[in-house]
């Protein structure tokens, strides 16, 4: 196991949607970037399927910056920190 940026990542293990909803709302609750690909690889494929569940909303601004909001459970509303592109908006949401 690895920890980053206060999150514990196992790259090993292939990722279970639970793992990564965990992840997402622990760094919302940080109020920390959403993860990358480098930090949890292929999580970014579970966002889709997270948000289809009404679990999460992403908001893709450029530079592939991701904002997730937590939409269930008790982070129910902490996003992840905001795009440093002060006046971007974001090109797709899910």
């Amino acid at each position: 196991m690895t920890r980053v940026a206060g999150c514990v990542a196992a790259h090993k293990d292939p990722l279970t949607r639970e793992m990564v909803f965990g992840q997402l709302a622990a760094r919302a609750k940080m109020g920390a970037r959403c993860p990358e690909n480098i930090d949890l690889p292929g999580a970014n494929l579970m966002l889709r399927a997270l948000a289809e569940e009404g679990l999460i909303r992403v908001e893709i601004f450029p530079r592939n910056w991701r904002v997730v909001e937590i939409l269930t459970g008790p982070h129910k509303g902490l996003r992840t920190a905001p795009s440093p592109l002060r006046h971007a908006k974001p090109y797709k949401i899910y």
